[in-house]
């Protein structure tokens, strides 16, 4: 465990990691431009924009405004995996819209998983389908595909 969080990570680690696998390798962590082009580079095929739930560093910028500042232009198809606070149907929607290519939910499952075992599971996944189904077809997108940046309005914050 002490290897994994002591910050002994590092782009030679993944350079490593990279030479002796040739399996699908993906990164999680990724907060800028700079460094996920610099994951491509190194052969990783997808990597994860999350900030670990603040857990780590509370002072990192929100994922989904990482996210939404990527140019997917320079990634390949599929490389934008988004991991961050995914909690419904409408979120999982906004997180397409603003760049990720697959998105990924952990707490929602444990919490169905913990009250309802596998009928809350079972539950929150048609929970899930209903809400995407429902929010893309309000913005008028008949397919998954369809879901993009001109459906994401920029917020500007009062201070």
């Amino acid at each position: 465990m002490s290897q994994q969080v002591g910050g002994k990570m590092s782009w030679q680690t993944i350079k490593t990691i990279r030479d002796k696998w040739s399996g699908k390798l993906i990164l999680k962590g990724i907060l800028s431009q700079q460094d996920a082009i610099k994951a491509q580079k190194l052969g990783v095929d997808a990597i994860i924009v999350s900030n670990h739930g603040g857990r780590q560093l509370d002072k990192v910028p929100s994922a989904v405004s990482v996210l939404s500042e990527l140019d997917k232009s320079l990634f390949n198809k599929d490389y934008l995996v988004f991991d961050s606070g995914i909690r419904s149907g409408g979120d999982i929607v906004s997180s397409l819209a603003s760049g990720a290519d697959f998105v990924f939910l952990g707490r929602p499952f444990l919490y169905a998983l913990a009250s309802g075992g596998k009928q809350g599971v079972d539950y929150l996944i048609e929970k899930l389908i209903k809400e995407l189904s429902n929010t893309a077809q309000l913005l008028g997108c008949m397919v998954v595909d369809d879901i993009d940046s001109k459906y994401v309005v920029e917020r500007t914050r009062n201070i």
